[in-house]
């Protein structure tokens, strides 16, 4: 986002300059990545997560950067913590499907190979989900107490994000619950350049395969 300084009164004019890569994995490549993650015994998100930490950490050019801690954002899905409440399976479905963000972080001197970086995360992500996520789901009551303008000026002009990047991952979609002559075979999912994390990656995985964009901001594409 810019801050325009003409007759629009100081509005906000939207960039959508960003870099994005797609990385696709044909079935028979997606089937051999969940073997190995079931053989040790970590979900395809926390691999992903670690993967692209491990590579970023090896790829970046140190002049590039400061600090040594790496922040990665990872939504949450927070059905099953609604429906311990609500105990009503149609009634959460009516309210949608509620995203709450937790936080993983990483030190990049830590030398971790990537397997060992990925069962960190996936013990990291286990006790979020067990212990923290009521907490996600009640820290949206102060968004009711907050300037949203004021926010969201604030966040734009941090001098950095606050996450290094952020893995958002939909699973497996079959995309059978509707009636047609027509056919999913693939699908993309995608997410513009946002002002809370560096990059982002979105992942889905089909029939076709999985495909993950990887959303740059232009400034960055050399780095």
């Amino acid at each position: 986002l810019e801050k325009r300084s003409d007759s629009t009164g100081g509005l906000y004019q939207v960039r959508c300059d960003s870099v994005q890569w797609n990385i696709h994995l044909i079935p028979q490549e997606l089937q051999k990545v969940l073997q190995l993650c079931k053989d040790h015994k970590v979900s395809f998100s926390s691999l992903l997560t670690a993967l692209f930490a491990q590579s970023l950490i090896k790829s970046a050019n140190p002049s590039s950067y400061t600090g040594h801690q790496l922040k990665i954002c990872l939504p949450m899905n927070t059905r099953l913590a609604c429906n311990s409440k609500l105990q009503d399976d149609d009634y959460t479905r009516q309210l949608g499907n509620f995203v709450a963000a937790t936080t993983l972080t990483t030190d990049t001197s830590n030398g971790k190979p990537l397997w060992e970086l990925a069962e960190a995360f996936q013990k990291e992500i286990v006790q979020k989900v067990q212990n923290e996520i009521q907490d996600a789901i009640n820290e949206c009551r102060l968004l009711d107490a907050v300037d949203m303008r004021e926010l969201f000026e604030a966040k734009i002009a941090a001098v950095k994000p606050s996450d290094t990047f952020e893995v958002s991952n939909l699973g497996y979609q079959s995309f059978t619950d509707f009636e047609g002559p027509f056919k999913v075979t693939d699908g993309f999912f995608n997410q513009p350049q946002g002002i809370s994390s560096n990059f982002f990656c979105s992942i889905i995985s089909t029939d076709g395969g999985l495909n993950c964009h990887v959303t740059i901001p232009r400034d960055l594409k050399e780095d």
